[in-house]
């Protein structure tokens, strides 16, 4: 009997739900990241390279007069 009445409780208890869904969704979001992470490395890398050259450019004297 009483294991009857723990399995009727246990299926009423949704906390576990809610922390299961958190665990998935905090697996979802690791996985994007891991995923953009090297998307957003190449856009930095490409975004301070554009500086670089456009600060070298600005500081480098014409020869051309």
């Amino acid at each position: 009997m009483k294991l009857k009445q723990f399995f009727q409780l246990f299926k009423k208890n949704e906390r576990g739900v809610t922390a299961l869904e958190y665990a998935v969704i905090a697996g979802v979001v690791v996985v994007v990241v891991a995923g953009l992470s090297g998307k957003i490395s190449q856009i930095y890398t490409t975004a301070f390279t554009n500086i670089s050259a456009t600060i070298s450019n600005a500081t480098t004297p014409s020869s051309g007069s």
